[in-house]
């Protein structure tokens, strides 16, 4: 599974890089702290691409999930922290993200 592993990571990371992206990052503000959302439904309800995701095959795809938890300080920073998980695997990935801030890797 490393190969995987290794290609939602990439994948994850390209979601804060590609400009494609830029509505559902946008929206990221909105989502409630208490509870995970599933990539795939968040990224189509904001009209963002999901070839690259489903390239991962359905019973993969489907089953990654997020959740949005604000920094200590975001009033001040706008700063949140992202927890990306496939359901039922050990895999995950935590993205720091300021809200309008491009980040370069």
């Amino acid at each position: 599974m490393d190969e995987l592993e290794n290609r939602l990571t990439e994948y994850v990371h390209s979601l804060f890089l590609d400009d494609a992206f830029e509505a559902w990052r946008d929206k990221l503000s909105i989502f409630a702290d208490s509870r995970w959302y599933s990539l795939i439904v968040e990224l189509d309800s904001k009209m963002c691409p999901t070839e690259d995701l489903k390239s991962f095959d359905e019973p993969v795809y489907s089953r990654v999930v997020f959740r949005k938890l604000n920094a200590p300080n975001y009033i001040t920073t706008k700063e949140i922290m992202l927890v990306f998980t496939i359901s039922d695997s050990n895999w995950s990935s935590v993205i720091w993200h300021s809200s309008g801030v491009k980040h370069d890797i």
